[in-house]
């Protein structure tokens, strides 16, 4: 799951495509209205906290392009995920997430 921070006078969509597009080389085509999901949590140290805006996005295809930020795109069911050592934030997320709502 791509993520990462705004710039200064950057739009959440352009940072959004911007992300997506350095860390796996794909183009976006759409991106939601709003969110579809926002949660909090603790980072692991439990130093500090993030909020998270997750938004559904279209690509133009899957031709994905490795960075030195994401090596590998692989898709997990939700159970599949919820097996994996993840940060405590997308741990939150994969627990809230409604397959059936993006149908």
């Amino acid at each position: 799951m791509p993520g990462g921070g705004l710039d200064f006078g950057e739009s959440i969509t352009e940072a959004l495509k911007r992300e997506i597009k350095e860390e796996t080389g794909l183009e976006v085509t759409c991106i939601s209205e709003r969110p579809s999901y926002i949660l909090t949590a603790q980072n692991a140290r439990q130093t500090f906290w993030v909020c998270n805006l997750i938004y559904e996005v279209k690509v133009k295809d899957l031709n994905f392009t490795p960075s030195a930020e994401c090596l590998q795109l692989k898709f997990f069911t939700k159970e599949e995920a919820l097996k994996e050592k993840l940060y405590r934030n997308v741990t939150e997320f994969i627990k809230m997430y409604k397959p059936e709502k993006h149908k």
